[in-house]
């Protein structure tokens, strides 16, 4: 054993390589390990009974071995890989325990030889066949103890090398080694597995995997070995699935004629109703390998098959042989079974047999060594371990429904890698089923690796099944980025081998939708899989074969053209789809255009503008037909896809494009005005940046425009304007016709104002005074009057608008009739005045107002006013971009304005408008955040959103409404609170958990205002789960320690109050069950977490629990308590004012320990946790955390009014009091008693 603990260094050359002279050179530490292991051998196969003592001083000392470092291999096979020596070393002592040739057994063979000759001549075939029967079985025991003594010793390597590699506080360094062992020694086993001179490996490996087995099974199994024990059962069954593949063809495998054929013609199972030539074609395929690696290889090898085979055929021929009523063998068979052992009993210890010449099924005479192994691969799929492939599998697919996150990814990832290589072991439904059930679980990293196993399934198939699309496409939703970033490049690659229009236009929108994703990478991600999704299909119309690339679309011959119309057609329909469900609609593929046209290069962007030419044209030709058939709403999908493409490529639009439009400006319904919005829209954005304009055809646009003004509806008044006003600004210049329009409002608005002031009516109807509200806002908003006013007055128009909208937008105006509608004009109009002007906002004149209607006003207005704050927000941060971009570019001009060297006053005045408002109204957002009302929160909680964005407040002030918002039964409410807690806690860290317990009141506070007294820690039961409302928070901040430890802290906190300085109305106790359901649904999976609020539970008990007690026993003896009666209930009703003020506190404190005490119970029994565990469990010392299995029995709901009379009556006078003092007493001796029973057990 000595050569085997050195090494040799790389710069010697190996005695196994020749040199160009035919020589070698040789190194003598090599040759002492080849020597060495010639002898180890002899020893191990003459000596049964040292080695165990031989494995166990290898093993030892095994981790001391340079030779077992993961880079050096030096054992080199005959295809040229490497492996390393000890294996080899390992894997030859094994191997040589089958060796049974010796001399007494040959002399043996050679007396039954003769008995036999004198048997045949006397013609006695009864003592003949008894005879021969029992060489069989004396054949038989010998491969079985042989075979059992190889099991047994790979079974001790194995176990002992998994012992060293359990978890454990110490010789952590040794832990590591050993691991690094046990892998590389395995990836070895591996690498010669169905290797024919390595026999051995397949027995290894199948006693490897029973090992794993039992692991996986036990529930006291190392969280470590289960682990591995996941992942290499995964990759046991990847092998064993890849190989019967290669054999019967199966999955992209060429297999060659003969073994397609041989693997037809060789049973898996020989029993009764096999034919005899199955059995002997079988035999001589082993006979074909034995010769053609029993000269070239060792003689353990040809043993080691010997004794494989002949054991099997020896346990075949017992079964044929044992009596049975049911199953009779042929004595064909049986006879042939014989003499297939006999033979090889003789070819096992050397002698000769005469055998009789049989039909060849199989030439092997020019067999190179890849055949050889295509041969042992095939023998080896009739053997134990491939045969197990099945319940191999099985045990992985049980790990699925592990209650621990760990081990269910671990299974799945197993699952991806059988996938991975042979991606048709998915096309099992049961598989299928098991992996798809777990796209909706709980754990994002499971999430993960579902969609991964499923992701590789869909990429092998040239089809995708409509059904499991439907399945998984909603994970691009999903809230962990991983997953959703790994359903990004799913889609892409699902949507070329798509021939299914509607899943290629689902494809495409969910695409679309990813686009404004919070995380940087996977928006990236989402354009470039968009850019190839949408654009790059156009590329196959280039390269069509034809001349036709660079001319119109009108001249395309009509094959292309339908393929144009096609692609386009599902542009159209996915960005309908996707913006259907989007916030800003119509925004999306215009964000792509853009971005696109941004980051390409002048050749790209060439080729972009082409085909983008195309889509336009098809676009107009296709709206034509819509409007011709009366297809509104297809209509104006064209017309938004239109708009998205030109906003970006203004020169798109051809002149018959622009007038063609024109027409629509003209609006009857509803409908009509949806068309006119995008109308507008399109005019707005580009009839300014065209080179060359119609004076007529803008005339006309001008007068339809003013028509619209006068006499369209209030939804369109700003598009109308803000289009009229960009024509105005960039093609006529006729600024008097704004200054007339905002003069005339003004001077009608002052009339009714002064018409209200005297009479309380004003002079015109409330939609024509709500129409010209807007239009002031508006028109001040796209156009600054003060920049073209030729007199220069004290005031400015912006100022004096703003007096008159804020008159309009006063409570006073509320008395009348439609007052709230004119009021919500005015209030909107200051929205789109404060966009630009954002020093008014923060006029006292306009605070005062945003103070009454926070304070005073309805819901409705203080909506309107979230949509103003909103706006105003949106508007600060697109000006600010801007204003930052033009002072990057200014530091390269060498000329500076004097503005820019003092600082523009008015400028630098405008920058903090937006924080400074946010700072003094975001208590009042915050609230209208939580408000009951659905359109006022969703409204309030964009702000929010936008505040945290842009930073504009401490995010810590935030929190407490996100958390809260977090725990809505509102699933969008909920979704976009995770989504920006996610972003601030990226961003921030661990600065926003400073006060943990504002936040769960704020929680608690919120469940109140929608639920009343009704309120429950928990949210929605199923059948396999019950979420806390605190789950999503816990989900984000569960990663760092420190938090987590803190959160949970802060779950008891509430309950280690000071009953000295205590009052009875400070003690909640629906607030004390609302954080007891949190504890106990929460979803815990170390022991660290469920310890560290036990530990917390027994510290208050100790302390509060016990002054509670004593101060109860006092009270008692005072008389202050006296005897709850039976059925008293009922009886005491009126008490409450009977009830000692200092019993009211105690009774209070002791139902609040009472649930605590609950708790603790109830989670030491869900998590199985005993008394012993929790007591060596140091919270000021770093434990070794494991894993923890919730009870499946136990969903930890309570209904507290079951257990509480006070939570039950809502009451607490002296029959509610005794029953929480009783029941808290009771409570407390309990825990007691199971501490000292559990001690006097140890």
């Amino acid at each position: 054993m000595g050569p085997f603990f050195h090494d040799y260094s790389d710069g010697n050359v190996s005695c196994l390589l020749t040199t160009a002279n035919d020589t070698t050179t040789a190194n003598a530490y090599e040759q002492l390990k080849f020597s060495a292991l010639d002898m180890l051998k002899t020893l191990f196969s003459t000596y049964p009974q040292h080695r165990r003592w031989i494995l166990e001083e290898l093993l030892t000392s095994v981790s001391t071995l340079t030779t077992m470092d993961r880079a050096v291999k030096r054992f080199r096979l005959r295809d040229n890989t490497t492996i390393h020596v000890m294996t080899a070393l390992f894997m030859h002592l094994i191997q040589c325990c089958c060796i049974v040739r010796n001399v007494g057994e040959q002399n043996t063979l050679r007396k039954w030889g003769l008995r036999q000759q004198r048997l045949q001549k006397d013609s006695d075939t009864k003592q003949l066949d008894e005879h021969e029967n029992k060489l069989v079985k004396r054949a038989s025991d010998i491969w079985k103890s042989s075979i059992e003594a190889a099991t047994q010793n790979a079974s001790f390597l194995l176990e002992f090398l998994l012992s060293k590699c359990k978890s454990r506080k110490r010789d952590a360094y040794s832990v590591a080694e050993y691991r690094l062992i046990m892998e590389s020694m395995m990836d070895d086993v591996l690498v010669v597995l169905n290797d024919p001179e390595w026999p051995v490996a397949q027995l290894i490996m199948r006693v490897f995997s029973k090992i794993l087995v039992v692991q996986i099974e036990s529930q006291k199994s190392d969280v470590y070995l289960k682990s591995l024990a996941i992942d290499w059962l995964g990759i046991i069954a990847g092998r064993i699935k890849s190989g019967i593949n290669r054999l019967s063809g199966g999955y992209m495998n060429l297999t060659p004629e003969w073994v397609y054929q041989l693997n037809a013609k060789l049973p898996f199972e020989a029993d009764h109703d096999t034919p005899v030539h199955s059995l002997r074609a079988m035999y001589q395929c082993q006979m074909s390998l034995f010769q053609n690696i029993d000269d070239k290889a060792d003689l353990s090898v040809g043993q080691f098959y010997l004794c494989q085979w002949g054991y099997s055929n020896a346990l075949t021929w017992g079964k044929a042989r044992e009596p049975d009523e049911d199953i009779e063998w042929s004595s064909e068979s049986t006879i042939t079974v014989r003499d297939m052992v006999k033979e090889a009993w003789h070819m096992c210890l050397g002698m000769n047999i005469d055998v009789p010449e049989r039909k060849s099924f199989l030439d092997a005479s020019d067999f190179n060594y890849d055949d050889i192994k295509i041969l042992t691969e095939l023998l080896a799929t009739r053997g134990p371990l491939y045969k197990s492939y099945k319940f191999l599998l099985s045990q992985i697919i049980g790990c699925l429904d592990h209650s621990v996150v760990t081990f269910r990814t671990k299974a799945l990832r197993s699952l991806g890698r059988i996938a991975a290589d042979t991606p048709d072991v998915l096309d099992e439904a049961h598989i299928r089923n098991a992996v798809i059930r777990h796209i909706h679980d709980n754990s994002p990293s499971v999430r993960d690796a579902a969609v991964e196993v499923v992701a590789k399934y869909l990429g092998s198939r040239s089809d995708v099944p409509v059904e499991l699309y439907k399945t998984i496409s909603g994970r691009i939703s999903d809230t962990a980025g991983n997953v959703r970033k790994r359903m990004v490049k799913l889609l892409r690659g699902l949507y070329t081998k798509c021939d299914d229009r509607n899943i290629k236009i689902d494809i495409a929108s969910k695409l679309i939708q990813r686009i404004s994703d919070d995380d940087i990478t996977i928006s990236e991600l989402a354009l470039k899989a968009t850019q190839e999704v949408m654009f790059y299909p156009f590329r196959d119309i280039e390269n069509d074969k034809s001349d036709y690339f660079g001319y119109t679309y009108g001249n395309a011959p009509k094959e292309r053209k339908r393929r144009i119309v096609e692609l386009t057609g599902i542009i159209t329909v996915a960005v309908a789809k996707s913006d259907s469900s989007a916030p800003d609609s119509d925004t999306s593929l215009a964000q792509i255009v853009e971005k696109t046209m941004k980051t390409c290069d002048e050749k790209t962007r060439s080729w972009y503008e082409k085909i983008f030419q195309w889509v336009v044209d098809a676009l107009f030709e296709r709206m034509l037909l819509l409007d011709e058939s009366g297809e509104r709403e297809n209509f104006i999908h064209c017309l938004a896809t239109t708009y998205s493409f030109t906003k970006t490529c203004p020169n798109l639009l051809r002149e018959s494009h622009i007038s063609m439009l024109q027409p629509y400006l003209s609006i009857k319904d509803e409908e009509d005005l949806r068309i006119a919005r995008h109308v507008l829209m399109i005019y707005r954005d580009i009839l300014p940046r065209m080179k060359s304009h119609d004076r007529e055809f803008i005339e006309l646009m001008e007068k339809a425009l003013m028509r619209l003004w006068m006499g369209g509806p209030l939804e369109l008044m700003n598009s109308v304007i803000s289009c009229l006003c960009s024509i105005v600004k960039c093609i006529t210049y006729r600024y008097s016709l704004l200054v007339k329009m905002l003069t005339s409002c003004l001077e009608k608005l002052k009339g009714d104002r002064n018409s209200i002031i005297s009479t309380g009516v004003p002079i015109r109807p409330a939609n024509i005074i709500s129409k010209m509200l807007l239009s002031c806002g508006s028109l001040c908003q796209n156009f600054d009057f003060d920049e073209r006013k030729k007199e220069s007055t004290e005031e400015k128009v912006a100022v004096s608008a703003f007096r008159v909208l804020q008159y309009f937008a006063n409570d006073t105006i509320s008395q009348m009739e439609s007052g709230i509608e004119i009021r919500m004009a005015a209030l909107q109009s200051l929205g789109y005045l404060f966009a630009t002007y954002p020093t008014l906002m923060i006029l006292e004149t306009n605070t005062s107002l945003l103070d009454h209607i926070f304070q005073m006003d309805t819901e409705t207005m203080k909506t309107q006013l979230m949509k103003v704050f909103k706006g105003f927000l949106a508007a600060e941060e697109t000006r600010l971009g801007k204003q930052e971009k033009v002072a990057g570019s200014s530091l390269y001009e060498k000329v500076i304005d004097i503005d820019t060297l003092l600082g523009n006053t008015e400028e630098f005045a405008e920058l903090g408008v937006n924080g400074s408002l946010m700072q003094r109204y975001l208590r009042d957002i915050l609230k209208c955040a939580l408000d009951k009302d659905m359109d006022l929160r969703y409204s309030a909680f964009e702000v929010v959103t936008a505040v945290v964005h842009q930073g504009l407040a401490h995010p810590v002030l935030c929190m407490a409404a996100i958390v809260a918002a977090e725990t809505s039964p509102d699933l969008t409410l909920r979704n976009k609170a995770y989504c920006l807690h996610k972003f601030a806690h990226d961003k921030y860290g661990t600065l926003l958990y400073s006060n943990l317990i504002e936040y769960m009141n704020a929680a608690f506070e919120y469940q109140i205002l929608l639920f009343g007294d009704h309120v429950k820690g928990y949210g929605a039961v199923t059948d396999t789960k019950t979420d806390a409302l605190f789950g999503l928070t816990y989900d984000i901040l569960k990663p760092k320690k420190k938090v987590k430890l803190n959160f949970l802290e802060t779950l008891v906190k509430p309950f280690a109050f000071d009953l000295k300085a205590v009052k009875a109305d400070e003690l909640d106790i629906r607030f004390f069950c609302f954080m007891a359901d949190n504890m106990l649904t929460l979803e815990l999976t170390s022991s660290e977490e469920v310890l560290c609020i036990l530990s917390l539970i027994d510290r208050v008990q100790m302390t509060v629990g016990t002054d509670v007690l004593s101060y109860l026993q006092y009270l008692e003896k005072r008389g202050v308590i006296g005897t709850m009666e039976l059925d008293s209930e009922d009886k005491v009703e009126d008490d409450t004012d009977c009830m000692d003020p200092d019993y009211t506190t105690a009774a209070k404190a002791s139902a609040a320990l009472y649930i605590l005490l609950y708790v603790r119970c109830n989670m030491m029994n869900m998590y199985n946790i005993s008394e012993r565990e929790l007591q060596e469990n140091d919270s000021n010392e770093r434990n070794k955390s494991r894993s923890v299995l919730r009870n499946i029995d136990a969903d930890g709901l309570v209904n507290w009014s079951d257990e509480l009379l006070y939570v039950r009556t809502g009451k607490m006078n002296l029959t509610s009091a005794r029953d929480a003092y009783e029941k808290f007493q009771k409570m407390m001796m309990d825990v007691h008693k199971q501490t000292l029973s559990e001690d006097e057990e140890e």
